[in-house]
């Protein structure tokens, strides 16, 4: 179903919520798998691409370092 993430903005100081079908899917993984999350936006707000050095920034960087 779209959309598939929705963000609420912060409200009084409330971290941001995340809602639709993506997040639904990502909850019923987490319990039934039993692993912990967090989203948020990648530093350098990109996707990610290669750099010349081989490396990646953005998303996938982030996913490459941790």
């Amino acid at each position: 179903e779209e959309p598939f993430v929705m963000v609420s903005e912060n409200v009084l100081g409330k971290p941001k919520k995340y809602q639709g079908f993506s997040i639904d899917v990502l909850d019923a993984l987490s319990n039934y798998l039993g692993f912990n999350y967090e989203i948020y936006v990648a530093p350098d707000h990109k996707y990610g691409s290669p750099q010349e050095d081989g490396t990646w920034n953005g998303l996938v960087g982030e996913l490459v370092f941790k």
